[in-house]
């Protein structure tokens, strides 16, 4: 199996909308130790590490240069929300991912696109994914991150045939009485980001993209004091009949702090800061990342203490 950069990594990523989205591709998520329809012989992606075999006993380590083209992330934490319930932890997850991509990658402010709180509106977001399409040059590097409520709306074109649901990201501004007709009062729809994932795979298939979110808020399980998730939209939504395209299959990496029918939590971690449970135990596992180590690999250090603190409430997804 190709690896999956020829780059040299330690750590990266946060978040995928995957954590929320069923498969719309044919492959099935894997919590379990094993990737989706693959054998467990079969090769998985490699985190490579350039200049730093070991983690280094210094607590100040040395950035890790990806030998790329170019790199670029899109952050997106969206806590302090003006219709429905806030969060405490996007935002602080976004600082977090950011700087350990400047620590370990080498990322300057440039390779920056953050939308955080008001920026993030439905036309904020559309915006920004827009920008980072124009950005992208072939074999560049993407992270994509996303933290925030998420939820789901019905289906309307007839794509979601398991569930007749379309998940989304709740973006900032949303349901609000009276705005009917703005599109900055509806959700973003996944049909959305797999569009903008599609013309960013156009050019380039090294992209991670991690959502910590999720969309069901019925039933709250496990020990989380605050779940990222909020009912279904009942409301039409204006760009749910549009047909959009189609993804045969994701890029890179894909990880989901859920299933689509589970609680995403949040987490009071030692440094006395919330943060999504996920997020928290994928960067510290990223910063532990070793030379040959799996994407895979790292993913399930970080799955097993979000299971072991929330059981079945949620069970973290990696897909490729």
């Amino acid at each position: 199996m190709k690896k999956l950069t020829r780059y040299l990594f330690s750590v990266v990523i946060t978040l995928s909308l995957v954590g929320c989205l069923p498969p719309k591709t044919g492959q099935k998520p894997t919590t379990d130790g094993q990737s989706p329809n693959k054998p467990p012989h079969a090769q998985e992606p490699v985190v490579e590490i350039s200049k730093v075999n070991q983690p280094p006993t210094s607590t100040k380590k040395p950035p890790v240069r990806p030998e790329m083209s170019g790199k670029h992330a899109l952050l997106i934490g969206i806590e302090n929300y003006r219709n429905v319930a806030p969060l405490q932890g996007a935002v602080n997850d976004v600082n977090l991912m950011k700087s350990l991509l400047r620590q370990r990658f080498g990322f300057s402010e440039s390779e920056f696109l953050m939308l955080l709180d008001e920026k993030a509106t439905h036309t904020g977001i559309e915006q920004a994914f827009t920008a980072l399409i124009k950005r992208v040059n072939p074999r560049d590097f993407v992270y994509i991150h996303y933290s925030g409520h998420g939820s789901q709306t019905d289906d309307l074109n007839g794509d979601e045939p398991r569930d007749h649901k379309d998940e989304t990201w709740v973006s900032y501004g949303t349901r609000e009485p009276g705005r009917e007709n703005e599109i900055d009062n509806y959700d973003v729809l996944d049909d959305e980001i797999n569009a903008w994932l599609a013309a960013i795979y156009a050019k380039t298939d090294q992209v991670i993209f991690v959502s910590d979110s999720c969309h069901s808020a019925t039933v709250a399980r496990g020990k989380a004091s605050i779940s990222r998730g909020l009912k279904l939209d009942k409301r039409s939504h204006p760009l749910g009949r549009k047909a959009y395209t189609k993804l045969d299959k994701y890029y890179g990496v894909h990880i989901g702090a859920a299933r689509d029918d589970e609680l995403a939590g949040e987490t009071l971690a030692e440094d006395r800061k919330h943060y999504g449970l996920f997020t928290w135990h994928w960067a510290k596992a990223l910063q532990q990342a070793h030379k040959g180590e799996t994407w895979h690999q790292v993913f399930k250090r970080a799955y097993t203490p979000v299971v072991a603190q929330r059981g079945e409430a949620q069970r973290p997804q990696y897909r490729r």
